[in-house]
Parts: C-alpha cells; structure tokens; sequence
C-alpha cells in the first residue's frame, strides 16, 4: 500500500494493525500504528479515520492508568464525533471522560460523563458499552458511598452481561 501511495487503505490498515496489536497487549506498537494513521488522516482530510484514531490512542491509554494523555485524545475524539454527526463513537470517549474524571476524584463529574454515555448507549442500541458504562457507574458511587446505586448499578452490569452471553 505504501509502494502504490494508497493512503485511504494505508491508514486504514495501521489502524486494524493497531487494534491487534492493541488486543495482544503490544501497546507501543499499537500506538505507533495509531499514530502513523492519525498523521495519513490529517494529511489526507479524513475526519472519521482522524476521530478514530484519536479514540485508539485514548483506549490504549486508559489501558495504561495514563489518564492526563488519555483525556487529551478523547477530548479530540468527542470534539469530532460531535463534528462528524457519530455521537454512537462519541460514547466510547465520553465513558473516557468519566474515567479521567474518577481518576481526578471529581465523582459528580464522573457520574455526569458516565450517564450521558449510558443515554447515548440507549440510543445507539450499543450493549456491551452499556455493560462496562454500568460497571464504571457502579465505581463511582461505591466513591461516592452510595451502596444503593452500586447494586443497582453492578446489578444490571451482570444482567445485561449475562443477556449478552445467551443472544
């Protein structure tokens, strides 16, 4: 791809490199992939492939406990989303948000991301971001000493993990 300068192809190929990469753990090698793709994207004015790849670099921070780096990326990714009319891939950096905001130990901020990424998840019919949205829902009320939520929260992680099992 890069001897026939096909760079739509090119930097969509780095970016699946990058989420193998990603899923065996290699994450400097998935973030190089990453990179490389959000460079191809800004050069060929690619905003979806921009947005994504923002998204990756944020995950594999997450991955990472890096969360000052990873806030920046999907700061960027929201912004675009939002751009972009993809407010489905803004879910997965707003649930971001909600984990910098944790790790900030500013819970209202974190609980605020969290839910708005639950509504969008309704929206968008996406099930398993619901599951860890749930899951970060019920951290940030076990931070904010609300056993209640917590239950209720990781309660309807496990229902609706378990539904996604047996579909």
């Amino acid at each position: 791809l890069r001897k026939k300068n096909d760079l739509p192809a090119l930097g969509m190929a780095l970016s699946n490199l990058g989420v193998n990469y990603s899923f065996i753990q290699k994450f400097e090698r998935a973030r190089s992939n990453f990179t490389e793709a959000l460079k191809i994207a800004h050069q060929i004015g690619d905003k979806n492939m921009e947005q994504n790849q923002y998204q990756n670099l944020g995950d594999i921070l997450l991955q990472q406990g890096d969360y000052e780096k990873m806030k920046i990326y999907m700061d960027k990714a929201l912004v675009l989303a939002k751009e972009l009319d993809a407010y489905e891939k803004g879910v997965i950096a707003t649930k971001g948000l909600s984990f910098y905001y944790t790790f900030k130990k500013d819970f209202p901020l974190a609980e605020k991301y969290a839910k708005d990424a639950l509504s969008m998840s309704y929206n968008f019919n996406l099930k398993s971001q619901r599951v860890q949205i749930f899951t970060q829902l019920s951290n940030v009320a076990y931070a904010m000493q609300n056993i209640k939520l917590v239950e209720y929260y990781a309660t309807q992680s496990s229902l609706l993990g378990d539904s996604l099992i047996n579909e």
